[in-house]
């Protein structure tokens, strides 16, 4: 299949949709030896990419699942990754399973009613720069977690924010 060039989103909300040739979903589980179970997604762009998670799914039984940001990769590359269209290149985005003894602390408590939390906005739930994770911290023994994203410029931010 030959390469697609995507039109530029237009502004100034280009953050709030989901751009299909530039997303990807992928899943992870992480099994512990009595730690705290993490799963993470990293930017690993190298150009000025910015990853915009648009969900997350945990499909464990407990009040809440914990989210932080760490710097760089955490854990061992695991998972399974697809782009959002068949056949379309690889996307910045990789998976990490981690067995932390010493969990971060979490910025951000996601509901996890019913054994599935869930993120009902029409906004992302984090956006990562290039070498920077978001963290999954689950609260058992396993932690099954799938993500969905996309990616932005960084100028395309900037141009939302007045800052072009």
């Amino acid at each position: 299949m030959p390469p697609v060039t995507e039109p530029a989103p237009s502004y100034p909300r280009a953050w709030l949709k989901l751009y299909p040739r530039r997303a990807s979903r992928g899943a992870v589980s992480s099994a512990t030896n009595g730690n705290t179970a993490e799963c993470s997604l990293y930017n690993n762009s190298t150009g000025a990419q910015i990853l915009v998670v648009r969900s997350i799914l945990q499909p464990i039984a407990a009040t809440s699942v914990g989210l932080y940001y760490h710097q760089g990769p955490l854990g061992s590359l695991s998972g399974t990754i697809a782009p959002m269209i068949p056949d379309m290149p690889a996307h910045p985005g990789l998976l990490y399973q981690y067995n932390n003894p010493a969990p971060g602390t979490p910025d951000f408590y996601l509901p996890n009613p019913g054994g599935y939390p869930t993120w009902d906005h029409d906004f992302p739930i984090a956006m990562l720069p290039p070498n920077w994770s978001l963290v999954v911290s689950g609260p058992g023994s396993s932690a099954p977690v799938s993500f969905l994203w996309d990616w932005l410029y960084a100028q395309e931010l900037d141009a939302w924010f007045g800052m072009t």
